[in-house]
């Protein structure tokens, strides 16, 4: 059930509004951002290909200039790993390299040359792990790669070893050198593993793994949700897959947000098209977009409640199977944005203040093709 109207959250109930290099309050009749924008858009040639990036930067009163391209924390050459922020891969002269930021931590000895065969990369404190052609490998950081399973993926590390998938024998904890030491649950379609620990539905009833120790958080008929319930970690923002302290349960009727103990955040009725919610700063609330016939709304889910607050609604209309809007926290701030070129920031405590600047973001040269949108002033200049 969505609230429509009053105030959101109250003034600092967020934390105060963050200053950033802006400051201040929004000044009514002009633009006034919390923090710039930078939004980046491909550029194709005039016969359809691909030639590569640009950045424009949104000051705080609705400047823009030209930048470079937003910088990443991986290598050029590198590929995303899995949950662990700043894990990444990469295939050099046909060995795979492991890294963590921009440090290159492990090197495969044997050769691994297609790209597409590489997946699911987890990095531990004295162990990789990865997946090649759907086949699983571990290796010690200073040693030689063995596969130890077929038809298997890793998900994250724990205490004494680490969790994986396998298609033939369901969930399972090896240990460091390939070892089976538990077998979980011989099949479930909903699970992940977060800082150490493993969360998975079986029997209808929510489990939680930490090291070989399991212990059932809550059913699902408790929480009046059905069989058919997804299960995933939520972030902090809509860029990174590290998961924070929270994360949610969906069904065809109802949104619910659990901390990791699995007490109930907060919990709400569906009415469409759930986004995964994101996580707002001190994990106080989530912002969710929920796409209906007539647009988007946006909404925020304070902890505690059972009604969400709509704090923008977009009249906009994707099509069939394609398209869709996100949301990402700064402060007490929202950016809203959607593949149809939709660019809004939304101020959530009580002075509901919304900045559009979807017709600003439209005169912009090379954006017709769709943009990212992140707060912060990121890329150098040109």
């Amino acid at each position: 059930m969505i609230a429509a109207g009053g105030a959101v959250l109250a003034s600092g109930s967020l934390g105060d509004r963050a200053a950033g290099p802006c400051g201040g309050h929004p000044v009514r009749g002009g633009i006034r951002l919390p923090d710039p924008v930078t939004i980046e858009a491909p550029v194709f040639t005039r016969a359809g290909r691909f030639h590569g990036y640009v950045a424009y930067r949104i000051g705080c009163y609705g400047s823009v200039r030209r930048i470079g391209r937003v910088g990443s924390l991986f290598p050029q050459d590198a590929a995303y790993g899995g949950l662990d922020p700043g894990v990444w891969w990469a295939l050099r002269h046909g060995h795979l390299v492991i890294g963590q930021g921009r440090r290159s931590v492990w090197r495969s000895h044997g050769e691994f040359r297609a790209r597409y065969g590489v997946g699911a990369v987890e990095l531990g404190a004295r162990t990789v792990a990865f997946s090649y052609g759907s086949n699983l490998y571990l290796a010690p950081l200073r040693g030689a790669e063995r596969m130890v399973g077929r038809a298997e993926f890793a998900l994250g590390f724990t205490r004494g070893g680490v969790y994986t998938i396998s298609w033939t024998h369901g969930l399972l904890l090896r240990s460091d050198s390939g070892t089976i030491r538990k077998m979980f649950v011989h099949w479930t379609t909903d699970y992940f593993a977060a800082r150490g620990r493993l969360y998975f539905i079986a029997h209808g009833v929510l489990m939680r793994a930490s090291g070989a120790r399991v212990r059932p958080l809550v059913s699902l008929a408790k929480l009046r949700m059905s069989r058919d319930t997804g299960l995933q970690p939520l972030s902090a923002d809509r860029w990174s897959q590290a998961p924070g302290g929270l994360f949610e349960l969906e069904d065809n009727d109802r949104l619910t947000v659990l901390r990791s103990d699995g007490e109930v955040f907060a919990t709400v009725s569906s009415g469409g098209t759930f986004t995964p919610p994101v996580v707002a700063p001190g994990e106080r609330a989530v912002a969710f977009v929920v796409s209906t016939p007539q647009g988007t709304e946006t909404d925020v889910l304070r902890a505690g409640a059972r009604t969400a607050t709509l704090v923008h609604f977009e009249r906009v209309h994707f099509p069939a199977c394609s398209g869709g809007a996100t949301v990402q926290w700064y402060g007490s701030w929202l950016l809203y944005s959607d593949s149809a070129g939709g660019l809004v920031a939304i101020d959530t405590t009580g002075a509901r203040w919304v900045v559009d600047l979807t017709r600003l973001v439209k005169r912009l040269p090379s954006v017709r093709n769709g943009f990212t949108a992140d707060w912060g002033t990121q890329g150098p200049e040109l």
